[in-house]
């Protein structure tokens, strides 16, 4: 049986990886871009998970904010 990680993304403030960012990050490995290098590959990732990850906290607040108000 596998081994699961002791972290979660959300607790990070992360959404989990996607399939096009995995293989983004596999494509970065066999064909180098210019500016394209490992640390920036992975600063690249980290900063878009953590956007996503407030962008999907922020719509999920509003939602619960719009379903209190009241109905006229």
């Amino acid at each position: 049986m596998a081994a699961r990680p002791r972290w979660r993304p959300a607790i990070l403030g992360l959404i989990p990886v996607t399939m096009p960012e995995l293989l983004r990050q596999l494509r970065g490995t066999a064909i180098p871009e210019p500016r394209r290098d490992k640390p920036h590959r992975d600063a690249w990732t980290l900063w878009r998970r953590r956007h996503q990850y407030h962008s999907q906290q922020d719509h999920q607040r509003w939602h619960a904010y719009a379903g209190e108000l009241p109905q006229q």
